[in-house]
């Protein structure tokens, strides 16, 4: 079991652009990102036979999004900001209001022969 990104199937070509300049600033690699078919057959390639993905962004992004905003307004109380976290919080939010990568909990079961 694990947790981890996909790009939805159905990413417009502009926030695919967008997804792909922000991940070179975050020196993430270009096919980092994948659509849930290729994830799902990288993994039967591995020799998993038996994955499913459960969807939970909504439980994910907007929610990590509004804390990391509360923590930002907590520390302007006290003179702090969250820094580099800033663009998180804003990346958490496009990904909360766009159609471009889902956050997904994926269950893959080996039977060995």
């Amino acid at each position: 079991m694990a947790f981890d990104l996909l790009l939805d199937d159905n990413i417009s070509p502009l926030n695919l652009i967008l997804l792909k300049v922000v991940g070179r600033l975050m020196d993430c690699p270009p096919h980092a990102f994948k659509k849930r078919l290729d994830y799902l057959d990288q993994l039967r390639i591995a020799g998993y036979d038996h994955v499913e993905t459960y969807d939970i962004s909504k439980h994910v992004f907007a929610p990590l999004a509004q804390f990391l905003r509360r923590q930002e307004q907590d520390l302007k109380t006290i003179g702090l900001s969250l820094g580099k976290l800033k663009a998180a919080t804003w990346l958490f939010e496009w990904w909360a209001s766009n159609v471009v990568v889902r956050g997904v909990i994926v269950v893959a079961k080996r039977h060995d022969r």
